[in-house]
Order: C-alpha cells, then structure tokens, then sequence
C-alpha cells in the first residue's frame, strides 16, 4: 500500500514484513521446540556393535584390558555412526560403537581397538589413516 504523507513524500507500508517477523519466530520456536524434545529422549549407555557379518578373518589384535582406543568419529544419529563403522570395517576389524551422552544429548563414538599403552594405539591410528580414516587416539574412563 502506498501513501502520500504531507509533502513528506511516497511512504510504503505493507503487511509483508509482519508476516515474515512472524514466520521466522514460528520456525524457531519449531526449531527450539524439536531439539528440546530430542535432547529428552532415552539414550542408551551401553556399548554396541556391528554385525559381524562384514568381519575380515584376521582381526587386529589388541589388549582387552585397554586403556586407550582411536576415535574415528562422533555423531548424534546412531545411522551416520554404523554407516562409518560398515564403511570401516576392512580397515578396523576391531571397530565398535559406544553410545554415551554428552550435554544431554545422544553421542555414539565410531572407536576402533583396545589397547595398553598410547604408542600401541598411535601405530593403530597412523594404520587407519593410511587406509584413508584419520582418527585420534583418546584414553578410555
């Protein structure tokens, strides 16, 4: 809508910029509303693994009673974790997935192998990187 206002010259006013405010505080508040109710949800703390289906026969060994593993990923979806882990695996034998929660959120760590001492699983690491997944070594609780 246009409008003369005293000499002042062409004034617009429209009803659009109401609408997009509006539109942008109902698609936050949406947005707010669903990572509330995501963070909220049950999460496991428990240690799962991929089928072992796509297992070489030759696993890399490794310590059982670890103090140190490499971490090749973290994600919030437990799908994008087992689809690392199923992309991994010629590679890391030994990989698993540990779902943890981390901010009140869900967290499932894409690890690989158990291992005794940092210098083991250094030569781990620079082995997945060399096979094309660059990890980082992380001390276990």
């Amino acid at each position: 809508m246009i409008e003369k206002l005293r000499g002042q010259g062409v004034h617009v006013t429209s009803k659009a910029p109401d609408a997009l405010f509006w539109g942008v505080i109902v698609v936050g508040l949406l947005g707010l509303a669903w990572s509330i109710w995501q963070s909220k949800r049950e999460t496991p703390e428990h240690e799962v693994t991929a089928p072992d289906a796509a297992k070489p026969a030759a696993p890399v060994a490794a310590s059982s009673a670890g103090r140190f593993t490499v971490q090749l990923g973290a994600f919030s979806s437990r799908a994008n974790a087992e689809a690392l882990l199923a992309k991994a695996r010629p590679a890391a034998s030994d990989g698993r997935i540990v779902a943890t929660s981390a901010g009140g959120k869900s967290v499932f760590r894409v690890v690989a192998g158990s291992f005794a001492t940092q210098t083991e699983a250094n030569a781990h690491a620079a082995t997945l990187k060399k096979s094309g997944y660059p990890g980082f070594v992380k001390q276990l609780d």
